[in-house]
């Protein structure tokens, strides 16, 4: 017997389609993803405050201690901040809120790398910049976040600090500078002339050492005499302060004031003199056109000579003012070479005496944080 088959009809349940819910989903999702949105917008904001004040606190360590070879912490504590004013290094530009910029001198550790506020070596300064609510500029946010379970955050403080150090002496040379040493022969060959009757090498000054630009020079135990003619007294490394000589300023045949490609200078006749060079010979570069003055005192005692170009002599003395403070000079950009001689006006051959000096290199500023 053929089993039958029978197909019953069951009718469908009407229902009431549900309207609305799909607008609550949306809104709900558009909600999160605007949240989202928001959020990648104050990340990257505060990423960019961030990097911007990073660059400031970088910016005003390495700067106070380059003004601090200069002079001291104290004075220049005072300038620091202006590193970072909005028309050199703006941070979150047209916001109208300022950062905050704080300074604690001390001295770095280089085997713990730690940075101890005080007084020590090397000597390093901590910048720190900020803006926080507790300073009262902290960034605002545009979509507040949770902070606990019954609070949210509107703001958000961003701090970026940077540590920069002093290196002590990288190089210390002990040099004998005759009195015959004319810098207008500084790094010219042999053969050369200049000065009425000088030559290289006989009358060449010492190339003392080789340099980095930035680095500051400092020159001790300067003693000795020179005698730049036989009718006159010898002079020590300050020279005759009452007998300013640039070069040819007594020539015979009218020798050229600037020379061999290296520039003129007006100081006391037998005092002792620098210049820097690069690494090629001064006469195959354009000479400089300053004509730097050491006439008087106050010129004589400046205690940190700044803005020296290379091929320009610059007077020395006792590597000391007249109050016995040090004096520091600067290596200019591109110098690689130090050269000493002697002052005068005209041939160098017939001097006598010699100085002899200490030359040290050092202070090179570096961020170690």
């Amino acid at each position: 017997m053929k089993p039958e088959f029978k197909f019953i009809f069951i009718p469908a349940v009407y229902r009431r389609p549900r309207r609305g819910s799909v607008l609550i989903y949306s809104l709900l999702l558009m909600t999160i993803m605007l949240a989202m949105s928001a959020f990648a917008v104050d990340y990257g904001r505060l990423q960019l405050i961030k990097t911007q004040l990073q660059r400031n606190a970088d910016s005003a360590a390495r700067g106070s201690l380059e003004m601090y070879i200069e002079g001291s912490s104290s004075g220049y504590t005072y300038w620091g901040p202006a590193m970072t004013e909005q028309m050199f290094n703006p941070v979150d530009n047209n916001s109208g809120a300022l950062p905050t910029i704080s300074f604690t001198w001390g001295y770095w550790n280089s085997t713990s790398s730690t940075f101890t506020a005080g007084t020590g070596t090397p000597v390093a300064v901590k910048v720190t910049v900020s803006r926080t609510a507790a300073n009262g500029n902290p960034v605002p946010l545009t979509f507040p976040l949770m902070n606990g379970l019954s609070a949210f955050r509107t703001t958000c403080d961003v701090t970026a600090t940077a540590i920069a150090v002093l290196s002590q002496s990288t190089s210390v040379v002990n040099q004998t500078i005759s009195g015959q040493s004319d810098p207008w022969l500084a790094g010219m060959p042999s053969g050369s002339q200049a000065s009425y009757d000088d030559h290289a090498p006989s009358q060449s000054p010492p190339m003392v050492m080789n340099v980095t630009p930035g680095t500051v020079l400092t020159f001790t135990n300067v003693s000795g005499s020179v005698q730049h003619d036989p009718s006159l007294p010898y002079d020590g490394p300050s020279g005759n302060t009452g007998m300013n000589y640039n070069h040819n300023c007594d020539s015979p045949d009218n020798e050229p004031a600037v020379q061999n490609g290296i520039g003129n200078i007006n100081c006391p006749i037998d005092s002792l003199v620098g210049l820097f060079l690069t690494n090629n010979a001064p006469n195959t570069q354009t000479a400089p056109t300053v004509y730097p003055q050491y006439t008087t005192q106050a010129e004589r005692d400046v205690v940190n000579t700044t803005g020296l170009v290379t091929q320009e002599p610059f007077y020395i003395g006792t590597g000391q003012t007249s109050g016995g403070t040090t004096k520091t000079f600067v290596v200019p950009p591109g110098a690689t070479r130090l050269y000493l001689g002697t002052m005068d006006g005209h041939e160098w051959s017939n001097n006598k005496g010699s100085f002899t000096a200490t030359i040290n290199q050092l202070q090179q500023v570096y961020l170690v944080k």
